[in-house]
């Protein structure tokens, strides 16, 4: 697909308009509107991947218009917008309707009405695309009406009712169409050159014979809004025997649906021609829309379909309503005009005869495959309905399918078919399934009807076509001139002049007597020839006619630049391949492209290229004509298959070469790991991107290449980077490729998941970070990788592929920061471990300066004590490193001590005494110490099996290598031991996977304890690790993405703000409930129709059954959508509830009942698991705390310190209670001093009332206590 390059009639005006009348623009815009109580509407998101794929197999069956946006049903009328009154008592009312990431969107209204003086527009939010207005001239008897498309994912819609009308005007909208591709020539449009590259604009050329007639007819065809308001078809305005401008537009049957919500629009046409090249068209005017038609036949024996526009063409559209001819005689060649993909209008010619065939049961015209298919373009999905014209410029036929489609910049050679007129003319034998009773209402029997207005041609107009010779090459004194005149006027000439002048010198005439008859060209060659023998020299040649009965003067000359070129010239103009790409391999062809800038034909001449040191010769054999070019590929292939930039140099070598500057071109190659290219169509990614020098506006490249842009920078400097994107919630992360190897890893990040218009949709957003250069990063030109990632921060994988983003490759120049700079970057030796009385000092020092250094001192001291200065002798470089170990040891042989050692570089003139110094701790640490410090596997899952594997994490905290040591779990009282053969060396970690597995299948939770068993472990306190594993039946994970779900959930002490998990394990999360009791519950979801259930599982065996439900199907924030809701209900827990800990599972699902079965995933909603622990009462009749005395005080009955006396010592709860049984306060508390725990209670924030205090735990029992906060 090609980008999207805008007009400059784009760029530089404030709005464009789609409309048929013109009021100017909305009122509002004119006046100080609050926007505040306006209602915004959100269309619910939908399976763009699914739609994708159906497109996918869909896009060339020919059934249906060509899809390019989702269609929702909606239920918006007057009531659910918002009037204003303005001082006079006229009203406007307006509406916002948004759908996220939508490249536009359109609506059909099922009640659409304006009374006189009213009218609608639409217009997107920026208020760059306005539609409108629509007034009393778009009613129709049905009520109903199609609108085109607005730019954007956020359209308003506002209605002006004068107040003498008040209450007339009807509006409801039925249909809303999220356009997801080929929707318009928006800012990252779909539409505008979403078509093949051998497309050809309508505007160019398809052969002199057929220009003037494809100027007229290309003003009949338009492209057609169907499909229910969601998809593209093509077609034309045909005339009718009366000549009378009744709007009749073809198209076909397999384009029909209700045409009164179809809408049109003509003139679409690129103002910039781009012929079958893989250039970029820009947008044309886009000001000639109408809605609403009536249909008048359809047939699908040539699947064709009639209807007429319910309003009349403007004159000051200049429109055309096409000839016909229903002979049904054989053309020599036939033309079409279409707008493929929902693109502009396009072209495509078959010079061969058609042939008349049956396809998918219609009688059709068939563009044969024999032929070759198309000879010039071709058609494409979208194309449908559009006219197939003879060679006189009628119509006999609109397109009904087939295969044709490009391939690259030219046609797969495929069959197009089309029902031919001729048998639409009798259809199905009736005024409904025929074209007779309409294009020939009168009865005349025409066979044949040319367009209206007709095509005038002038009656007299001859003029030079082209100047034929002399060409640019190796000329003579004595050039002969001959020219192409062609007689573009109705009558036939003869006996007028034609005359050339060269350099303005000189003019020659002469007289042609021939005739040339109305539409044909002759060439005429003068007797007097002109001096063009001087080498280098370029002459100025016009030729022009001379004819007295003329009425066009504009075509009668043409002038041509002709050189006289040195015989011998050749060079190597381009060096096509290699290029720069990912994982190239050991085998790329170099191919070239060679230019003979001279005027002599050129035979076995060499051609060399040079590649890292190799070079390869090899002899063309030719010819290669003077002034032309030609490719050649080298037999001997290259090996860039290392990553990496390689500089390849190609040249010719001529005997008398006349200009050896233009003989040799260069290019580097650039090899790299990947290249991930993402979706930036709706606007992701980067439009700009500024980071010192480098200031980069671009578009969507999904990967952009941009490694010809450099900036220098400096070690340990920090530099702003400024980005523009055109969608919100853009995570930015930026690499430098510091060792060269073409793999971005994690610590050559210089800026992390910067996030950019954080909650923002499409729009233009422009923000400015800083990232700093690490002071010893190394020096030089390195790859720059800038990647943007929507709604989630890019992956840790610069190559992984997300869906959408963007990604751009720069090149940057790292600096020294100062002229001399030296410091130390590390200490490598020792580390923690088994230290010695005599351990070596190893460091590493770097020179961040420009200057090379020498014979510098380096020192180090430990824990503060004596330096030890040794001198450095060795030439360090600028940007590298050298080890130094220190002839001097240093004492670390006490067990269990710390070291801090300290290692400086001391030069003489050092810029930055910063980084002169670098300090480590280690410790000498005990031989035999090791212990399990975390349990890998088995995890907490759904459906656990019968064998999940142990696996677990081992440290050796010690500093000696352990061999043959034990390891067990325990697991539900089962105990495993199993001996590790190591290695494990001191101060490292290991992973071990028993050969034992575990016995889960059984849904409960289940602990795990591991421990290790080493001789003379000298710490067995952190031996062992042990974690619960809960085997679970079902975990459903739901679609979060657009607010469903619950982004808060608040019961007693669960207190959990969370985002969108789809399925959220909780289960860390725990809150006492009561036997019998009711507790409150709230909960808050970012969209509205949420519905809940709570579940307890009170028996434990992980199933969720409706006799377990404690909350059903409540629904938050009914009948709303997009938004934040925060309700509160309460659950009430069975008297006879299960005491203990059990799951609790909440879920809810958007717009209907959670269903019976807690494991179902529906499309939309979320689910949570919490636990609980079910007690028998959250008052005081918990068991009672005895041998300890509870006293409470308080000054206020606001602050109060209550105190627990007992010779309990271990930890206790402190909580406080509402009267409903809530929790209000609730902490683990340690003993204060030997008698008593004491707690500072402040309630200055709760409400008056009575509240429970208990201290205590559930072994010991607890106290309690009432206070009263006044």
């Amino acid at each position: 697909m090609k980008k999207i390059i805008f007009a400059a009639i784009c760029l530089f005006t404030a709005y464009s308009f789609s409309q048929v009348t013109n009021q100017g623009v909305p009122n509002s815009w004119n006046l100080n509107l609050d926007n505040s109580q306006i209602q915004k509407k959100e269309l619910p998101s939908f399976d763009l991947e699914a739609v994708k794929a159906e497109d996918a197999a869909n896009d060339y069956k020919f059934d249906a218009p060509w899809r390019f946006g989702y269609i929702h049903s909606v239920d918006y009328g007057l009531e659910d917008g918002v009037w204003t009154t303005l001082e006079n008592g006229d009203r406007i009312w307006r509406i916002l309707i948004t759908s996220p990431k939508a490249l536009s969107l359109n609506f059909i209204f099922d009640d659409f009405y304006m009374p006189e003086g009213g009218y609608l527009y639409l217009y997107n939010n920026e208020r760059t695309d306005l539609l409108g207005a629509y007034d009393s001239n778009q009613n129709q008897e049905s009520g109903v009406l199609g609108t085109w498309l607005v730019e954007g994912d956020a359209v308003w819609l506002e209605y002006f009712e004068p107040s003498e009308v008040k209450d007339q005007g009807r509006l409801h909208i039925a249909k809303a169409t999220h356009g997801y591709r080929n929707a318009e020539t928006f800012k990252e449009a779909k539409g505008l050159n979403d078509s093949g590259d051998c497309n050809l604009d309508v505007d160019c050329s398809i052969g002199e014979d057929w220009e003037e007639l494809k100027e007229h007819n290309k003003r009949s065809a338009g492209i057609l809004l169907s499909g229910g308001g969601g998809g593209f078809c093509s077609g034309a305005l045909i005339n009718n025997t009366e000549n009378d401008g009744t709007p009749y537009f073809l198209t076909a049957n397999h384009c029909f649906s209700d045409p009164s919500v179809w809408a049109f629009r003509f003139g679409w046409i690129s103002p910039n021609v781009v012929c079958a090249t893989t250039a970029n068209s820009s947008n044309g005017p886009t000001n000639m829309t109408l809605s609403g038609a009536t249909l008048r036949a359809r047939d699908a024996g040539s699947d064709f379909a009639l209807v007429e526009i319910n309003q009349n063409i403007p004159e000051d559209w200049d429109r055309v309503y096409a000839g016909w001819d229903r002979s049904g005689n054989t053309p020599n060649f036939t033309v079409g005009i279409h707008h493929p993909s929902g693109d502009v209008m396009k072209v495509c010619r078959d010079d061969d005869q058609p042939t008349q065939t049956i396809n998918g049961g219609a009688q059709t015209w068939e563009i044969t495959t024999a032929g070759g298919g198309w000879e010039w373009g071709v058609t494409e999905p979208g194309s449908s309905g559009s006219p197939l014209f003879d060679a006189e410029g009628r119509i006999i036929g609109q397109l009904y399918g087939g295969g044709a489609a490009c391939s690259g910049t030219v046609d797969n050679n495929l069959l197009d078919y089309y029902g031919r007129l001729d048998i639409s003319w009798e259809g199905g034998g009736s005024s409904s399934t025929r074209l007779r009773d309409w294009l020939d209402p009168n009865g005349t029997g025409d066979v044949d009807v040319d367009p209206y207005p007709a095509l005038v041609l002038l009656a007299n107009d001859i003029g030079i076509e082209s100047v034929d010779s002399p060409v640019s090459g190796t000329l003579t004194d004595s050039e002969s001139v001959t020219v192409s005149i062609t007689n573009f006027g109705e009558n036939a000439a003869s006996n007028f002049d034609v005359s050339f002048q060269v350099d303005g010198g000189t003019v020659v005439t002469e007289t042609y007597t021939g005739a040339i008859s109305t539409g044909e060209t002759a060439q005429h060659t003068f007797a007097t020839t002109v001096d063009m023998s001087t080498v280098g020299t370029s002459y100025v040649l016009t030729a022009y006619t001379t004819y007295d009965s003329d009425e066009d003067s504009e075509n009668d000359s043409v002038t041509v630049d002709i050189t006289h070129l040195n015989p011998n010239d050749i060079g190597v103009s381009e060096i096509t391949s290699p290029s720069s790409g990912e994982l190239l391999s050991n085998a790329e062809p170099v191919t070239v492209t060679i230019t003979n800038y001279g005027g002599a034909t050129q035979y076995d001449f060499d051609v060399t290229f040079e590649l890292n040191g190799e070079t390869v010769t090899e002899t063309v054999p030719g010819p290669l004509e003077g002034n032309s070019s030609m490719e050649y590929t080298f037999t001997q292939t290259v090996d860039v298959s290392v990553f990496g930039t390689y500089t390849i140099t190609v040249y010719t070598s001529l005997d008398g070469d006349s200009d050896t500057s233009n003989d040799s071109s260069t290019s580097d190659i650039t090899n790299i790991n990947c290249a991930p290219s993402m979706d930036c169509s709706f606007a992701d990614g980067f439009q700009l991107f500024q980071f010192g020098d480098i200031n980069n506006e671009s578009g969507c490249e999904g990967y952009g290449d941009f490694t010809d842009q450099s900036t220098d920078v400096e070690l340990g400097e920090t530099y702003d980077v400024t980005m523009t994107t055109g969608y919100g919630n853009q995570f930015v992360r930026i690499w430098i490729d510091y060792n060269d190897d073409f793999n971005f890893t994690l610590d050559e990040l210089i800026l992390d998941n910067y996030e950019i218009a954080d909650g923002a949709a499409a729009g233009s957003y422009t923000e400015t970070t800083q990232v700093t250069i690490p002071a010893d990063a190394t020096l030089g030109q390195h790859l720059m990788r800038a990647k943007t990632n929507w709604q989630a921060g890019v992956p840790d994988d610069a190559c992984e592929l997300t869906t959408y983003g963007e990604t751009e490759d720069y090149m940057i120049n790292i600096l020294p920061a100062a002229a001399y700079d030296i410091g130390v970057t590390d200490i490598t030796n020792p580390v923690t471990g088994t230290l010695s009385n005599s351990e070596t000092i190893t460091i590493e020092i770097f020179n961040y300066g420009e200057n090379d250094v020498s014979n510098f001192e380096v020192s180090y001291s430990v824990n503060g004590g004596a330096e030890v200065v040794e001198m450095f002798t060795e030439t360090l470089a600028s940007g590298t490193t050298a080890e130094y170990s220190f002839a001097a040891t240093a004492d670390m042989s006490t067990v269990e001590a710390y070291y801090t050692i300290v290692a400086s570089a001391n030069l003489d003139g050092d810029e930055d005494a910063e980084n002169d110094s670098y300090e480590i701790e280690i410790q000498h640490l005990n031989p035999y110490d090791a212990g399990v410090t975390a349990m890998i596997s088995p995890t907490s899952g759904v459906s656990l099996t019968t064998a999940e594997q142990v696996t677990v994490e081992i440290t050796n905290f010690g500093g000696a290598t352990l061999t043959d040591f034990v390891i067990t779990y325990e697991i539900n009282g089962t105990v495993v031991s199993e001996t590790v053969a190591g290695p494990l060396e001191g101060n490292s970690t290991m992973q071990y996977t028993f050969t034992q597995t575990a016995d889960l299948a059984t849904p409960g939770t289940y602990s795990f304890t591991c421990y290790t068993s080493v001789n003379g472990d000298a710490d067995p306190s952190n031996d062992s690790a042990s974690v619960e594993v809960v085997s679970s039946t079902c975990s459903p994970s739901m679609n979060c993405s657009v607010g469903d779900g619950l982004t808060l959930f608040q019961l007693l002490d669960i207190d959990n703000p969370s985002g969108c998990e789809g399925y959220g394990d909780f289960t860390d999360q725990m809150t006492n409930v009561e036997q019998g009791g009711t507790h409150d519950v709230t909960m808050t979801t970012g969209y509205g129709n949420q519905y809940v259930r709570i579940w307890i599982d009170f028996n434990d065996d992980y199933s969720y059954t409706m006799d377990e439900l404690v909350l059903d199907n409540y629904v938050i924030a009914s009948g709303s959508g997009s938004g934040t809701y925060t309700e509160t209900t309460q659950i009430v827990l069975p008297a006879d509830a299960t005491l203990g800990e059990h799951t609790m599972r909440v879920k809810t699902n958007w717009n209907a009942g959670v269903p019976d079965d807690s494991c179902v995933e529906t499309t939309y909603g979320e689910t949570e698991d919490y636990m609980v622990n079910v007690v028998t009462s959250l008052s005081i009749g918990d068991l009672e705390f005895n041998g300890s005395n509870m006293i409470v005080y308080s000054s206020d009955n606001e602050n109060f310190t209550v105190k627990l006396t007992t010779e309990y010592s271990d930890l206790i709860t402190f909580s406080v209670h509402d009267i409903n049984g809530k929790i209000i306060v609730f902490n683990n508390i340690e003993k204060t001093n030997n008698s008593s725990f004491i707690y500072n209670l402040d309630m200055s924030y709760s409400a008056v009332g009575v509240y429970l205090i208990k201290m205590g735990n559930a072994t010991v029992g607890y106290k309690t206590a009432r206070i009263i906060v006044k």
